[in-house]
């Protein structure tokens, strides 16, 4: 997993766009967002919690599958 910054957020945000739609995107964009409103409080603990909950999501189940599998 990468540190907590907003480079490695925006490089995470970025990575999420290419992933195909799915519960796993949702899912991740709903820890991103969470992660977003805690760092715009002043809370970057909480921020980086929810930022940590994302990267592994998107180590994990189908959110970190990006391969595209020919029809």
């Amino acid at each position: 997993m990468t540190a907590c910054t907003g480079e490695n957020m925006a490089k995470t945000t970025t990575m999420m766009t290419t992933m195909p739609e799915g519960p796993g995107k949702m899912s991740m964009g709903k820890e991103m967002g969470m992660a977003n409103t805690e760092m715009s409080k002043g809370n970057m603990r909480g921020a980086c919690m929810h930022y940590m909950k994302a990267q592994k999501m998107s180590m994990t189940s189908d959110a970190g599958n990006l391969n595209i599998q020919p029809r």
